[in-house]
């Protein structure tokens, strides 16, 4: 698959932020079609979570996947056991990388430097890891419907969204 630029990326965000109800609404049953399993994955929210936090999580996997789709090739179709076994891997490595900042905060850096450089779609991963820096998602918000997630829900979502990039991108 190809490497996605920044324009393709924000290209596809203002679009599928521009969409209504009922177009998101067919997007969403599109990627039910197309990906049951991640389709699942991504609707299947720990009991924590907000309904923002649920809606953050789908709206990112549309992107993600309607970014990805623009890549060049066709879009492996996600089974249920790839998806567990890039979480696992995915949550190792934030475990490691957690481990590694309470023994040597200047290698942990390293790694976490690396973790989001080494990515073959890293402008993709760097969105997704910005969207949910508490900063970024503050001047995301809108006044009114107010789209916040909750802190405690950022790393479960990212490693979702990491996961998802991972088994779309393979």
């Amino acid at each position: 698959m190809n490497v996605l630029s920044e324009e393709i990326i924000e290209a596809t965000w203002v679009r599928l932020s521009e969409l209504t109800i009922e177009e998101l609404d067919e997007l969403v049953g599109q990627l039910s079609e197309q990906q049951p399993d991640l389709f699942e994955y991504l609707t299947s929210n720990p009991e924590d979570f907000t309904e923002n936090d649920s809606s953050f999580t789908l709206f990112m996997g549309l992107l993600i996947w309607l970014t990805l789709g623009q890549g060049g090739s066709e879009l492996p179709s996600v089974a249920w056991e790839t998806i567990e076994e890039q979480e696992e891997n995915n949550y190792k490595i934030m475990a490691e990388m957690a481990e590694l900042m309470i023994e040597s905060e200047v290698e942990a850096i390293a790694k976490i430097s690396t973790f989001y450089t080494d990515h073959h779609q890293e402008m993709l991963f760097g969105y997704i890891a910005a969207i949910l820096s508490p900063d970024e998602e503050e001047d995301m918000m809108d006044e009114e419907d107010g789209m916040a997630i909750s802190d405690s829900s950022r790393g479960p979502i990212f490693l979702m969204l990491k996961t998802t990039l991972d088994c779309l991108d393979s």
